[in-house]
């Protein structure tokens, strides 16, 4: 193996990567330490490994074995990242029992989210561990290497304002899309024997003019190229024909990227390379690792600014390196989609539902909101970001179940959102608008129709309407109310939620019943003689004029209660669980919703950071059962 290495290995310039990792007005050099003594280590837990009668989650609680810990502040992003992707395979990974077990793995990644965590006997041994790990490492370089260029969805707007406006022009993919898949390894040279240090390292800078790293080397693990660039994905895509191919491109794409997944742990795990993640410096031949593989010019080009570093102050991790790791695209912000809020200015968000979610304090604190793609991952597990530190949260798969109530919310937030006009910035839209705004949601209204409903929420004088009031009546619109209910303030019509409760069985009798004098004669002589009395049967009432139904949704009262469990790698490693109780989101049809997370109607919590505070961000109407933890788990 040493001889293949030492006639595979490549150079590398160390110090291209030094500039895109470090910002030299806020990077000290006690910040670079930090990183360079961490390495990708589980717990070293002595409890005794799970029996075959245990649960997977039981096993886990009792020996935390498979948690990655922390011992130095600053890449605490990187090891939450990879702890995350570690837990999507151990939880839903299928296992693979295999003679040749020295090649193979026993663990291979979910295809989709299982309503069950994996049936098979809980294994934490050393050696799944480790393959695991190798995995959850191929996969964020892999992805990395073959999700194409946040730039891509600049087009893709660009084109849609030219749809709008009459024009329809051809977009194909850049260049990125032709690109060879391949993940680029970058590790000291077979001869070094010692942990790296500093001089490991260097060039720190350009001084002496040379990039190019007398230790450290690289290695490619590749695939085929990819198709010819007569088949990539059409950004026009305006038919069902055109939205399946789109489809296809994408499950194309993924079985791709664990492909080249798979190939890269197999080479780490054969040429035993995954050791030097492991020890210290590890992390820090990962992250360089992560911005060769995708292309360090790519990393640029995905930033709002092509300047910005994957470290801020104090050696914290960036927001482009957190997305980097997650999604694969080192964008600038966590909203969905990309945003054009003037002129040329261009800030890119999210392009589509990741397998990892991301969940943030700062939120709870009003600097940003995170959009419904990483609220609502395809697995649940979340990375959960306070002001300094990273840790991770995850359940089975009834934390992700929405009803359709929590659907048509979102529905609608996006809609609005989508508005000319700074309609999420200011909070309302124009009245004019409500037409526009309506046929988004697929309500065709007759004009007369809409003013007199505009006219109803429009605020007096102002023109304008503002999203609490437009929510009201269109959730209620969209739930099977009348257009007549809405416009009177009549609450009755609506399906379920608060502003229709149920009466009580005593409000709810049947009016007195009303007797001919005969009839009463007869009643108060069969009592009287102890006798039953036969009554001629009444007529059957009439039935309700049935009420127009006007796109309705059902919507379920579920309130269910789910276990949730919160890894935080600092202080050797711990992990705790809760409950938390999602109360009906029937309550929020034709009642005030926040446009945001639910906290508008909060103080601004400035000196928020606990993990209550960004369950309600995610969850604004919950309860939450600590189990007994206290305090609460911390997420710093």
């Amino acid at each position: 193996v040493k001889q293949i290495l030492e006639t595979t290995m490549q150079p590398c310039n160390i110090l291209d990567f030094h500039c895109i990792m470090w910002d030299p007005s806020v990077t000290t050099a006690n910040d670079q330490q930090r990183w360079l003594k961490q390495g990708i280590k589980f717990k070293v837990d002595d409890s005794p490994l799970p029996e075959a009668k245990d649960s997977l989650l039981a096993a886990m609680l009792t020996n935390n074995s498979w948690g990655l810990t922390q011992v130095h502040g600053g890449p605490c992003g990187v090891l939450a990242s990879l702890q995350a992707e570690f837990l999507r395979l151990l939880l839903f990974g299928p296992r693979k029992v295999d003679a040749n077990a020295a090649q193979l793995y026993s663990i291979d990644f979910p295809a989709t989210l299982s309503n069950r965590l994996v049936k098979d006997k809980p294994d934490l041994s050393p050696k799944l561990l480790r393959q695991g790990l190798a995995l959850a490492m191929g996969m964020v370089l892999a992805r990395a290497s073959l999700k194409a260029s946040a730039t891509l969805a600049d087009d893709a707007e660009q084109q849609q304002q030219q749809q709008q406006g009459g024009e329809l022009q051809q977009h194909s993919a850049p260049e990125h899309y032709a690109k060879e898949p391949k993940v680029t390894i970058a590790v000291p040279k077979p001869t070094i024997d010692h942990d790296l240090d500093w001089e490991d390292l260097e060039p720190w800078s350009a001084e002496k003019g040379i990039g190019l790293s007398e230790m450290i080397v690289t290695y490619t693990v590749s695939l085929p190229a990819m198709e010819s660039a007569s088949k990539r994905p059409k950004l026009s895509s305006t038919t069902k024909e055109e939205m399946d191919g789109i489809v296809v491109e994408e499950e194309e794409e993924k079985q791709k990227i664990m492909e080249l997944a798979r190939r890269t742990a197999r080479f780490l795990l054969e040429t035993n390379l995954i050791e030097w993640f492991q020890r210290e410096g590890g992390i820090l031949l990962f992250v360089a690792s992560l911005a060769f593989s995708r292309g360090i010019p790519n990393v640029q080009g995905d930033m709002d600014d092509t300047t910005a570093k994957l470290t801020s102050s104090f050696g914290h991790c960036s927001q482009e390196l957190i997305n980097l790791l997650l999604t694969g695209q080192a964008v600038s912000n966590v909203f969905d989609h990309t945003l054009r809020p003037s002129g040329e200015l261009i800030c890119r968000g999210i392009q589509q539902k990741p397998d990892i979610g991301y969940l943030s304090a700062l939120e709870a604190m009003r600097y940003l909101e995170v959009g419904g793609y990483y609220k609502t991952p395809k697995y649940p597990i979340w990375v959960v970001g306070s002001t300094s530190h990273f840790t991770v949260m995850f359940g089975d798969a009834a934390c992700l179940q929405e009803s359709s109530s929590d659907a048509l919310l979102e529905k609608v937030r996006r809609a609005f959102k989508r508005m000319e006009g700074g309609a999420e910035e200011n909070g309302f839209i124009q009245s004019q608008q409500l037409g526009t705004f309506l046929k988004s949601l697929d309500m065709n209204m007759a004009d007369h129709n809409v003013q007199t409903l505009a006219a109803t929420m429009e605020v007096h004088g102002a023109g304008i309407i503002l999203w609490e009031d437009l929510w009201k009546r269109t959730s209620r619109l969209l739930t099977g109310a009348s257009l007549e209910a809405v416009l009177s303030g009549d609450t009755t019509g609506t399906s379920g939620g608060a502003a229709a409760q149920t009466t009580t069985p005593a409000a709810a009798a049947a009016p007195p019943e009303q007797l001919s004098d005969e009839e009463l004669a007869r009643r108060l002589q069969a009592e009287w003689n102890g006798e039953p009395v036969v009554l001629p049967p009444a007529p059957a009432p009439a039935p309700p004029p049935a009420a127009p139904i006007q796109h309705h949704q059902r919507k379920e009262e579920y309130g269910k209660t789910f276990q949730m469990y919160h890894y935080n790698g600092l202080r050797g490693g711990n992990l705790r669980c809760f409950r938390v109780t999602r109360l009906s989101a029937d309550e929020a049809i034709g009642a005030s919703v926040s446009l945001g997370s639910g906290q508008s109607s909060l103080p601004m919590m400035v000196d928020s950071g606990s993990l209550e505070d960004v369950l309600r961000c995610k969850w604004p109407s919950c309860k939450i059962d600590w189990m007994g933890n206290v305090p609460q788990p911390s997420i710093d």
